[in-house]
């Protein structure tokens, strides 16, 4: 499974790059560049990690676009509002870059991602199967479609215990996420859609 802890210190080696000091640990730069808790009470750097698809270089670009509505207004650090903003920029770019993907696997799949606009975080089955029916992939294709949706991380599902389960959770093992899915009672089977994509898509969070 993936560690938050290395992308924590993939963000502390970028900070320290340019000062002295390299051995300041990640909590100590991190309260210095950023508020630590933002949104109700949730950790500042988790809530990133948790909307990078566990890739290193969206990370990068995630806190790049928070830090630069900071700098745009002046701030001395990170505040909610600059994650917010910075959060739909990325999100926005994501789901363009994740379409032209689609565009090259998939072809016709491109514009697929939209069909999740507004949608609820959970989709059970049957809500997964209409959205896709409006897409302009034909019916043989769906299955396919979701199958692809669930590799690039866009889609995930929902364990018995609750848990967000996503390709990357069982390293990249698609077979075993395909086990996952087909486990499931068709009338039991949750997805979920990735938080990355929240407001690039105004998913419905609640």
């Amino acid at each position: 499974p993936p560690d938050p802890q290395l992308l924590r210190e993939l963000l502390r080696r970028r900070f320290v790059s340019n000062l002295p000091n390299k051995n300041i640990d990640f909590d100590a730069i991190w309260r210095g560049v950023a508020e630590t808790h933002i949104l109700g009470g949730q950790e500042s750097s988790e809530y990133l990690i948790q909307r990078c698809l566990m890739r290193p270089r969206a990370l990068i670009n995630l806190v790049s676009h928070c830090r630069s509505h900071a700098i745009n207004l002046r701030h001395d650090k990170m505040n909610e509002e600059d994650f917010i903003q910075g959060e739909a920029a990325y999100s926005t770019d994501l789901v363009s870059q994740i379409s032209l993907e689609l565009a090259d696997v998939f072809p016709g799949g491109e514009d697929s991602l939209f069909a999740l606009i507004e949608a609820p975080r959970l989709l059970d089955n049957q809500q997964l199967s209409e959205r896709i029916a409006r897409t302009r992939v034909s019916q043989d294709k769906h299955e396919h479609l979701i199958e692809v949706l669930l590799w690039y991380g866009v889609l995930g599902i929902l364990r018995r215990d609750g848990e967000e389960t996503y390709i990357y959770n069982v390293n990249y093992e698609m077979k075993k996420l395909r086990a996952l899915v087909e486990l499931r009672p068709a009338n039991e089977l949750v997805y979920v859609i990735n938080p990355a994509f929240n407001r690039g898509l105004d998913i419905d969070a609640r």
